[in-house]
């Protein structure tokens, strides 16, 4: 749950580890998101978090942070 609109999708946005998407999964305006990261070997979130600097800068004072497996989940 993205409490504190870390991603900059909105507030209480329910989000994902998203398996076998590689990626993350949120879900925004009705439907799901796929926050797909471009890494060729694929990539299988474990967990993940975020973190903002700087709410007045955009997205550039916003982070988020995913741990990965090189396991098929």
């Amino acid at each position: 749950m993205d409490q504190h609109d870390t991603f900059g999708l909105g507030r209480d946005l329910p989000m994902s580890t998203g398996n076998l998407n590689d990626g993350l999964i949120a879900f925004s305006g009705g439907a799901m998101v796929v926050l797909r990261v471009p890494y060729p070997m694929g990539f299988y979130a474990k967990g993940f978090d975020g973190r903002i600097d700087d709410a007045a800068a955009g997205w550039k004072g916003r982070g988020l942070w995913a741990a990965n497996g090189d396991r098929t989940p």
